[in-house]
């Protein structure tokens, strides 16, 4: 989990089986943590293990999109085949390109030559028919990088949400959006907030041990984007990224074109 030449790492869905009470083998998806270096993949089962749950030789691989699900990727190496599911086609896309980082022989540059087209068709229609859904649907999103007790979240979610013309405030306070059960962060520490075109920035309210990004204290606030390190307090760390609502986006281009085709044509008003 240490190694310095870690390509990506982050929690995904694996397809695994294994015998029920009665001997039948059964199928289900398991969220692993996955770390990708090079030439290697290892599963852990929670992001704080130090031994892997499985391991996977990435050097020479072939990949090719599930004919159930476009969210879904086959992975295949000279000893076995896998599978994994991704949230969107926009997280296959990032983890693809990993991947491809990953092997020495693989067919990943043609699946993303392919997708880099299907994605920025959707992206450029909307654009073209300059449809209102943009700023509600390009998300900062935050993603924590180290385990901490977080007092709100049960189940330890790690990726926070932004939206345009939001303010998330982290600190302890349980009036925060993103609160922390952490000493060494301020009751309301930061304060994160997202334009209405998609652009961030943090401020930091005054806290006690200060807010910094990619290494540098911020006096009050700074800019943030995609790829930037945000360390709140001594030890909390975030990693920004951006995020589209794939099926959101969906949405609102099949309601645009049927909006289109409803309209009378030239020929009709004539």
């Amino acid at each position: 989990l240490a190694d310095p030449n870690k390509i990506k790492f982050g929690y995904l869905k694996m397809l695994v089986g294994d015998d029920d009470e009665e001997g039948v083998w059964k199928e289900d998806w398991k969220r692993f943590y996955f770390v990708l270096l090079p030439g290697h993949m290892y599963a852990y089962e929670r992001s704080r293990d130090s031994h892997p749950s499985g391991h996977l030789g990435t050097s020479k691989i072939g990949v090719e999109r599930s004919p159930d699900s476009p969210n879904i990727l086959h992975i295949t190496t000279p000893l076995r085949s896998f599978q994994i599911k991704f949230r969107d086609s926009f997280e296959l896309f990032d983890w693809l390109h990993s991947l491809m980082s990953s092997s020495t022989t693989s067919n990943c540059g043609s699946l993303l030559k392919i997708m880099h087209s299907e994605l920025n068709g959707i992206l450029s229609y909307i654009m073209r028919e300059k449809l209102p859904i943009i700023p509600e649907d390009l998300l900062i999103k935050l993603h924590l990088l180290n385990d901490i007790d977080m007092s709100q979240k049960k189940d330890k979610e790690s990726i926070f949400k932004i939206k345009p013309n939001d303010s998330t405030i982290i600190g302890r306070e349980s009036s925060c959006h993103i609160q922390f059960e952490d000493p060494n962060i301020s009751r309301a520490h930061a304060k994160i907030d997202v334009n209405e075109s998609g652009g961030c920035k943090i401020a930091d309210l005054n806290s006690g041990n200060g807010t910094r990004v990619n290494g540098d204290f911020i006096k009050p606030h700074a800019a943030l984007t995609c790829g930037d390190v945000v360390v709140v307090g001594k030890g909390t760390v975030f990693s920004v990224g951006r995020e589209v609502d794939e099926g959101r986006v969906k949405e609102a281009v099949e309601r645009r074109k049927r909006e289109i085709d409803e309209k009378p044509k030239r020929s009709e008003m004539v």
